[in-house]
Formats: C-alpha cells, sequence, structure tokens
C-alpha cells in the first residue's frame, strides 16, 4: 500500500511500527518474500531509548501516562542524522499538560539511532543488522533482473 500510496508498484518498503521493522521488496505490486528481513526495534524501543536520554538530563517521565507524551515527543521532534558523527540538533521546546517543559536537543536524532544501531537498547548486532544493513541485504537477495 505505501507504494501504491505513490503511484508505484515496484520498490522496497521500509515499515517500522511499534514492535517491529520490516524491509519488503516490492515487484509489479507482489511481495517478494524471501526477501523480507525483521528486525525487533521499533517505535517502543525508541520511544524507551528518548525516555533515558530525557531521565538523564533529570526528566523523570516513569508512569503510565508519561509514555504518551514521549511518544508524541518523538513523533513531533525526532529525525534520522544523515551524518550523526557532526549532528548538533536544533534544540525545541516541548511543554507538558502540567506546565512543565523540557527542551530536546541530541536525544531528537540520538533516539533514532537505535534503528541503524540495536546495540543501542541491548540487540547484538551480530544477530540483530540495522535497517541500512537489512535494505541491502533485501535488495541484494533479490533477482539481478528486478533490481532496477
Amino acid at each position: 500500500m505505501a507504494l501504491l500510496g505513490q503511484g508505484r508498484t515496484t520498490g522496497l518498503v521500509l515499515d517500522s511500527g511499534e514492535g517491529v521493522t520490516h524491509t519488503i521488496p516490492i515487484f509489479d505490486g507482489y511481495g517478494l518474500s524471501h526477501c523480507i528481513n525483521r528486525i525487533d526495534v521499533a517505535g517502543r524501543e525508541i520511544n524507551t531509548l528518548l525516555a533515558k536520554f530525557l531521565a538523564i538530563e533529570g526528566h523523570s517521565l516513569t508512569k503510565t501516562k508519561d509514555q504518551q507524551y514521549i511518544r508524541d515527543m518523538k513523533e513531533k521532534h525526532c529525525y534520522v542524522a544523515l551524518d550523526p558523527s557532526t549532528e548538533v540538533a536544533e534544540e525545541v521546546r516541548y511543554r507538558l499538560p502540567d506546565g512543565r517543559e523540557i527542551t530536546l536537543g541530541d536525544e531528537r536524532w540520538k533516539a533514532p539511532e537505535a534503528l541503524f544501531k540495536p546495540s543501542m537498547v541491548g540487540i547484538e548486532a551480530e544477530s540483530c543488522a540495522g535497517v541500512a544493513s537489512m535494505v541491502w541485504d533485501s535488495v541484494s537477495r533479490c533477482e539481478i533482473d528486478l533490481r532496477r
């Protein structure tokens, strides 16, 4: 559906939900099941990592209701850095319903890095590659004449 929404029937879909991320090669509207990859790093792990980074900065968001605020921060302010070695995030402020204000800086891009470095959330790199490796592997497993 993601490709069809873009008017395409062939491509690679990177689908990241709450608990799982998949790379799915699609050719002429059909998923190539033998080329699909999966990683158990997704939105939930990014939320957890963002909460840890915020705790280091002195913001304790451990209650159940706080999880929706962390998710909202992630969805509104987190992003993937093009070059993490040189990235410096512009600070943004997030106001909680109780009036407290949280300043988000580098954690905006550091939390999503777990998608590329699963070891950040305790998953060994040997057993679980990041999304960049997953994309490469999915494309590499496609028949050569399908890679266009």
